[in-house]
C-alpha cells in the first residue's frame, strides 16, 4: 500500500485500483482495514478518479460530506499510535544530535524528520503525528531533543515527572493519549529505562529508572487498557548482562504485555521442587 502518490495526504491509506489511464489521473481505492494484520483482507468502501495535479485542498472540495467522513472514519481505524517507554527520546535529527549515532534518532525519523534515505521508507511527512506518542520514563534529553519535542507538542513524562505526579497518574494520561482515535498501539521498550539494579545488560545503565514492579505493573496496565498491536524490546547488551538477568526480565516483560504471568524465579523453584 501506498500513500497518494507521496503529496503526503494523511486522510487515508490507498493503493492503485488498476493502472492509470492518464499520466494525470490515478483510480484510488480507500479501504477499511477491519484488522492490523499485515496480510489482512480490506473491505473497500468507494472508488474515486483523482486529478493528481490538483491539492489537498482541492481533493477535499470534491468530496461529498458522507465520502470524506468515511475517509476520516478509515484513518482513525487504521491507525496506531504509539508508547515509548525509554530513558532517551530518541529524537534526534542528523542537525541536532551530538554524537551523529542514528540509533538516538528513530522517533524523530517516525515523526517526519531525520536522514534523507530514511525519510524514503516509510509514508511522507512521517508515519507518525505529534499527538499519536507518547513518551514514558525519559531521563537523559539532548537540547535538540527537548527543542524538537517541545515544538511538536509531544507528550513526554520524564522519570522525575513519574516521581512528582505518580506512575499510576503518569500512566493514565499517556494511555488516554495514545488510545486516543486509533485502532491500536504499538509500544517501544528500550530495557535502558529500567534500574540497573535489575537491568545491568544495557548499553547505558543508570540509578535513575523503574524498578522490576514499577516495569510489570505498567506492563500489566498497557496489557489491560490498550489494544496492542506490535511490540518492540530493545537495547540488551549480553556482554554487560549479569546471569542473563536483563534477558530474563525481558521475556517477563513481554509476557506480561502479552496478557500472561511468567517469572522465572518462580518457575525455577517449581523445577527444584520435582
Amino acid at each position: 500500500m501506498i500513500v497518494y502518490r507521496e503529496k503526503g495526504l494523511r486522510f487515508a491509506i490507498v493503493c492503485l485500483d488498476e493502472e492509470p489511464r492518464e499520466e494525470k489521473v490515478d483510480r484510488l481505492l480507500y479501504l477499511f482495514r477491519p484488522t492490523l494484520v499485515a496480510d489482512a483482507y480490506c473491505t473497500p468502501f468507494t472508488t474515486l478518479d483523482v486529478d493528481l495535479h490538483k491539492s489537498e485542498e482541492e481533493l477535499w472540495a470534491q468530496l461529498d460530506k458522507t465520502t470524506a467522513y468515511e475517509i476520516r472514519r478509515a484513518r482513525d481505524k487504521d491507525k496506531v499510535n504509539c508508547l515509548w517507554l525509554d530513558a532517551h527520546p530518541d529524537a534526534n535529527t542528523p542537525e541536532s544530535s551530538p554524537s551523529g549515532n542514528i540509533h538516538g534518532m528513530p522517533l524523530a525519523i517516525l515523526l517526519g524528520t531525520g536522514p534523507e534515505v530514511l525519510m524514503k521508507v516509510g509514508p511522507p511527512g512521517g508515519s507518525l503525528a505529534a499527538s499519536d506518542v507518547s513518551i514514558l520514563g525519559a531521563r537523559d534529553i539532548d537540547p535538540g531533543e527537548a527543542e524538537f519535542l517541545g515544538q511538536r507538542q509531544v507528550q513526554m513524562f520524564t522519570i522525575f515527572d513519574v516521581l512528582e505526579q505518580g506512575l499510576p497518574n503518569v500512566l493514565s494520561a499517556a494511555i488516554d493519549r495514545v488510545t486516543a482515535h486509533t485502532n491500536g498501539v504499538h509500544v517501544s521498550i528500550d530495557l535502558d529505562v529500567l534500574l540497573e539494579d535489575v537491568a545491568p545488560g544495557v548499553g547505558l545503565p543508570s540509578q535513575c529508572g523503574f524498578d522490576t514492579r514499577e516495569a510489570t505493573y505498567l506492563c500489566r496496565r498497557i496489557a489491560k487498557q490498550c489494544r496492542i498491536t506490535s511490540i518492540d524490546i530493545v537495547g540488551l547488551n549480553p556482554v554487560r548482562d549479569r546471569n542473563l538477568k536483563t534477558a530474563r526480565l525481558a521475556v517477563e516483560l513481554l509476557m506480561s504485555l502479552l496478557g500472561k504471568s511468567y517469572n522465572f524465579n518462580y518457575y525455577d523453584y517449581l523445577k527444584e521442587q520435582r
